[in-house]
């Protein structure tokens, strides 16, 4: 082995082994200053010596930090209680201390929640750092990491400026809650949402059905040490039947300026970009991860490492939301096929957590971390890890396919084919309940042989590659459209078409129609690196019958090796049955896709080109 192939992506295990063999837990309450008591567990190594000080590591949670299993389970499973208890060991033994917190109005915590990640939530993480550094077991130094709702709370602790948080980890995590995942394209994401508040509402109100059958294994969340009787944990859960109901502000929800809570405020005030300048203010580093298949979370990297002044490491892989199973397309998977990812394993993936964590908590400066602004991603279809300190990656060029006749695209234009072509929105149309909207539920990412599906489409597709292509980037789409309906929303999807003609998914894009106005660039309250909608109500456009419009949007980024004989193809819906709101929710619209001419409709596809000697 060369003295510095640990230093490469996923092989720092090679280096660093374990300390510690297991862990023993302890739970109290953390009182806060406004007297709120937050429900943790301090997950210490067995066999850390007295006069040992450790950094610790906080995760802070809406799920539960902890179940409180029945006998059966704790006879059959070691650490049952602890959810994702194998990861919890394998951080440990690698002589961390890990907090586990329930956040404010949920699990065994106190206090209530007048909307997700509301101000009163993302205070608490100083008084729970403050806290963390004056135990015996302390080092005084501490990091942030968190899967989904977790990554927000890590990387919005931010906010606390706490000179003893030095490094966060934030993974699979919205940067902007409304266009991430409330929202995509200003269209409610109601299917799932819908799924994760009512998750939600059991959850607060410990009720253990959420789990399905293994509900009945648990007696619900774990109540702290002192509380054998459960009297604190009563009187928490009395407390969060105060908690507000997502679903009551998100049933007429349109705007990003629409208020979001009790108190009138917008959405954004939860989003992790409205506090960007604190990393520039603090220096606070991130290694943030997400997926090219997981709803917007490879999208949120890219547009992190864009905006935040401050060193940024960024990991993009193929994983679903979990991070555990693989969704590249090209690869063969199956559904419920619980394949481990070959873009890094988790123990690769905890490893490289690790490394962060050694560099800014353990001083351990020669472990291959850099401290650089860096995108390391992977290439789906040939499963190659690649890096880049800028983006769009050096040897990006577009390439522009138009909607042309008899449902062709193609890489020219015709000045003399000016034709419009007729698309009855199908709203049974689906991309199913695997999607990548749906993989943040837990499930595996999956799009089964589109065949079927594209049948219910307006689709356009490209002759056979003569070589195989290197997409990488983000997909634009132009559109002149008009419908014959006062509202509505398209979907577009880039697909492949193999030489046995099975359909395969690559990625997608959507837009409602009011929300069609581009903004300027130096409007955004970030950097953006596609047109800028900013879904405000100021913004709005009406959409008249039978008027032409000019609907342009960028497709979630991707990077995908394309084999050669394979045809690409455009898929254009109205509605994604499974996922998304209905628009408009009555009639049966029809639209009308202009194309050829001077003002076309056309796809920019950013290609890598290939160096050729």
């Amino acid at each position: 082995m060369a003295i510095d192939e640990y230093k490469k992506l996923g092989n720092y295990g090679l280096h660093r082994k374990p300390e510690y063999s297991d862990y023993h837990k302890k739970s109290q309450y953390i009182l806060m200053k406004d007297d709120v008591k937050i429900a943790a567990d301090i997950l210490l190594p067995i066999g850390l010596k007295h006069e040992m000080r450790l950094p610790s590591l906080l995760y802070q949670t809406r799920y539960w930090r902890a179940l409180e299993p029945k006998k059966i389970l704790s006879k059959l499973m070691k650490h049952a209680e602890d959810q994702g208890g194998a990861v919890l060991k394998f951080l440990v033994s690698h002589g961390y201390a890990i907090v586990m917190v329930d956040a404010r109005g949920s699990g065994a915590s106190y206090g209530n929640r007048i909307s997700e990640l509301a101000m009163a939530e993302l205070h608490d993480s100083k008084d729970i750092i403050e806290w963390i550094i004056h135990q015996p077991w302390s080092n005084g130094k501490i990091a942030t990491f968190g899967n989904s709702y977790a990554g927000s709370t890590s990387e919005l602790s931010v906010i606390s400026q706490h000179p003893a948080l030095k490094v966060i980890s934030p993974r699979a995590n919205e940067w902007d809650v409304y266009t991430d995942i409330l929202c995509p394209g200003g269209i409610p994401n109601y299917k799932f949402i819908q799924k994760w508040a009512e998750n939600n509402h059991l959850g607060d109100s410990n009720d253990t059905s959420r789990f399905g059958i293994m509900g009945k294994l648990i007696h619900g969340v774990l109540p702290v040490s002192n509380d054998s009787d459960r009297t604190q944990l009563k009187e928490a859960v009395k407390q969060h039947e105060q908690n507000a109901d997502l679903l009551h502000f998100y049933d007429d929800y349109t705007f990003k300026d629409d208020p979001f809570n009790a108190l009138g405020e917008a959405i954004t005030q939860s989003s992790p970009f409205s506090y960007q300048h604190l990393f520039k203010k603090t220096q606070l580093p991130i290694q943030s991860w997400g997926s090219w298949m997981d709803a917007c979370t490879a999208d949120v990297v890219i547009r992190r490492f864009l905006s935040v002044d401050s060193i940024h490491q960024g990991i993009i892989g193929s994983w679903s939301h979990s991070g555990r199973t693989n969704g590249d397309p090209l690869d063969g998977l199956k559904f419920n096929k619980k394949s481990p990812s070959k873009a890094l394993s988790y123990p690769q993936q905890m490893m490289e957590w690790i490394r962060a964590f050694d560099y800014y908590t353990k001083d351990m400066k020669t472990n291959g971390w850099q401290e650089e602004q860096r995108l390391q991603y992977i290439t789906m279809g040939e499963n190659c890890w690649k890096s880049t300190t800028s983006w769009p990656p050096s040897g990006t060029k577009i390439n522009r396919f138009y909607l042309a006749e008899n449902k062709h695209l193609s890489t020219k234009n015709s000045s003399q084919d000016v034709s419009d072509d007729h698309y009855r929105v199908d709203f049974s149309a689906t991309t199913g309940t695997n999607s990548r909207w749906q993989t943040q539920m837990g499930n595996p990412v999956f799009y089964p042989d589109r065949r079927k599906q594209d049948k219910k489409l307006l689709t356009y597709t490209s002759d056979p590659l003569e070589e195989s292509l290197e997409l990488t980037g983000y997909p634009l789409i132009h559109l002149l459209l008009s419908t014959d309906h006062t509202d509505g929303a398209v979907f577009v999807y880039l697909e492949l078409v193999s030489p046995d003609d099975s359909v395969i998914y690559l990625t997608e894009g959507q837009l409602r129609f009011i929300h069609r106005k581009i903004s300027p660039t130096n409007e955004a309250p970030y950097t953006m690196p596609y047109p800028y909608h900013s879904f405000l109500r100021k913004d709005s456009m009406d959409v008249i019958p039978g008027e032409s419009m000019e609907i342009i949007f960028h497709l979630q980024p991707i990077s995908i090796r394309i084999p050669q004989h394979y045809r690409l193809r455009v898929a254009i819906a109205g509605h994604d049955e499974d996922n998304f709101s209905r628009n408009p929710q009555k009639g049966n619209p029809t639209m009308t896709i202009s194309r050829g001419g001077d003002i076309s409709s056309f796809i920019e596809l950013p290609i890598i080109e290939q160096n050729k000697k």
